[in-house]
């Protein structure tokens, strides 16, 4: 078996699985964005459900309309509080999994690929 073939090969291999990498982090990092923008949007709901409370509480000018409106405000900052919660964890697992398989491609890269440390 000629050598300069079988390190051709070896190297073509090295460069697709290079390339797959690079494939894979690209898709990580479009969820963690999409992750990333949902986690903004419920994150800002909740805050405004929880401001929205403020108005209604005792020694606050809308303290009479408490049982009208307050509570249900208050059921709907309650309410998006899981989803915050959720939403805020799975982007934080999308984030750690990405920082995960970045440290494996440059901890596993073969020679003369671009994640290798130097």
């Amino acid at each position: 078996m000629d050598t300069s073939a079988a390190r051709r090969r070896i190297r073509q291999e090295w460069e697709q699985e290079a390339r797959e990498d690079e494939e894979q982090e690209r898709q990580i990092e479009r969820q963690l964005r999409k992750w990333k923008l949902r986690t903004a949007l419920v994150g800002f709901a909740f805050v405004v459900a929880c401001a929205g409370v403020v108005p209604f509480l005792a020694g606050h000018s809308l303290y009479d309309q408490w049982d009208a409106v307050g509570k249900k405000i208050l059921l709907v900052a309650m309410a998006l509080f899981l989803p915050f919660l959720l939403v805020t964890m799975r982007c934080l697992i999308e984030w750690n999994y990405l920082r995960s398989i970045k440290k494996i491609d440059v901890k596993y890269a073969p020679p003369n690929i671009k994640y290798r440390k130097r």
